[in-house]
């Protein structure tokens, strides 16, 4: 007997088209709305408040990796990380 497909909320069926709404270059501290955070150019370290769940603090992101969440503040303080917008 075969399962059922998973069916996705509103958020994550628009989040499936990654990046369709764009995306913040960071290398600073900024406010916006963004659902994952991506290091780029090497590793990045960045703190981050969390709408939702735990805010991340002195983090080190390895390059090319993913963090998800519901974001509303970035401080980026070494490197580099593309703010994937909700």
């Amino acid at each position: 007997m075969g399962t059922k497909p998973y069916k996705f909320t509103v958020q994550e069926a628009n989040n499936v088209a990654f990046g369709a709404n764009g995306f913040d270059w960071v290398t600073g501290t900024e406010s916006g709305d963004w659902f994952c955070f991506k290091a780029v150019n090497g590793n990045a370290t960045l703190s981050a408040t969390s709408a939702f769940g735990d805010a991340l603090a002195a983090t080190v992101i390895q390059n090319g990796d993913l963090v998800f969440g519901n974001f509303s503040a970035v401080a980026v303080t070494s490197g580099a990380v593309l703010a994937y917008r909700n």
